[in-house]
């Protein structure tokens, strides 16, 4: 069953990348410009193709894994499909990396790698919410992931300088946040439909539905106003960065759980360390071409002057 849950996350992964490739595919095909008429991204087959991928054949393929492996493994084996973005992003959008965005993207990659061979699978269930103090940590960690989600998103929106970064760590931040109650409204499920029909069973699927409905729909509209900001091979990856970082914070905080050998603390430290510094290769790169693109378009203005 844990190969499984690997190969299923791995497949939500190429889901994902390839939906949002997609859906920048559209927005490209009718931006003038910096400018993007959503309405008329929207009406495009392409956009609601790549919708459909990530909004039910990701989350299926996610949940189903999760149920298998749990919710700290999950991200991790889940953006394997970044090599999927950074070929995408060549042959279908027409960008190009240069090498030392092929090394981030690797390093990015590596760094799941070894934060999946950490084999921080938890074991979940909805009688952690008997325990006060994990409701307590999930709580928290609940309200500082939607503080910095509206924080860096529309403070990114106002940004003069970085904007599509700062954009593209705030809209990973809902899916990070959808990703640790995933298992609740997968388990609460399981138990409604084995008949067990208690108050709590139903009031943890409310808060948990509620919660991955509204992350997933405004993490969607976010993430494709964030994709019209710069490339989807730099744009993705930074969007990624809160989502293999909370899994660590998921497991040894939220969980309380212990490293399952020394070895694993190696691990988790090096595929934080390669995903990190991936995204800021990454996120330098984004931050000239938002330079260049500012200058170009400052030249008419100053030739005529």
């Amino acid at each position: 069953m844990y190969i499984l849950g690997v190969i299923l996350a791995i497949s939500a992964g190429v889901a994902n990348f390839m939906g949002q490739i997609l859906q920048k595919k559209a927005i490209n095909d009718v931006k003038v410009g910096d400018e993007v008429e959503m309405k008329k991204v929207v009406k495009k087959p392409l956009w609601i193709i790549g919708l459909l991928c990530v909004v039910i054949f990701t989350a299926v393929l996610s949940m189903t894994a999760q149920n298998f492996i749990g919710p700290a493994l999950t991200p991790g084996l889940f953006a394997a499909g970044l090599i999927v973005l950074a070929f995408g992003s060549v042959k279908i959008l027409g960008e190009k990396l240069k090498k030392e965005e092929w090394i981030a993207v690797i390093m990015v990659v590596a760094g799941i790698a070894l934060v999946a061979a950490s084999k921080l699978s938890i074991d979940t269930g909805l009688e952690r919410f008997t325990d006060t103090g994990f409701v307590i940590r999930l709580s928290v960690a609940s309200a500082i992931l939607i503080a910095l989600w509206l924080g860096l998103f529309y403070g990114g929106k106002k940004a003069y300088k970085n904007k599509s970064i700062i954009m593209s760590i705030g809209s990973g931040m809902p899916f990070a946040l959808g990703n640790i109650w995933m298992f609740a409204m997968v388990d609460s499920i399981a138990e409604l439909f084995a008949g067990h029909l208690s108050g709590f069973n139903f009031l943890i699927f409310a808060i948990s539905g509620i919660l991955m409905a509204s992350t997933q729909v405004l993490g969607l509209v976010h993430a494709s106003k964030t994709l019209a900001t710069g490339n989807a091979s730099i744009v993705v990856p930074m969007q990624q960065l809160p989502q293999q970082i909370m899994p660590i914070i998921t497991f040894f905080v939220i969980f309380a759980l212990p490293a399952p050998s020394i070895g694993s603390y190696f691990f988790i430290t090096g595929g934080i360390i390669c995903i990190v510094a991936g995204g800021f290769i990454l996120g330098k790169r984004q931050a000239s071409l938002e330079s260049i693109t500012a200058n170009e378009s400052s030249e008419p203005v100053q030739e005529a002057k």
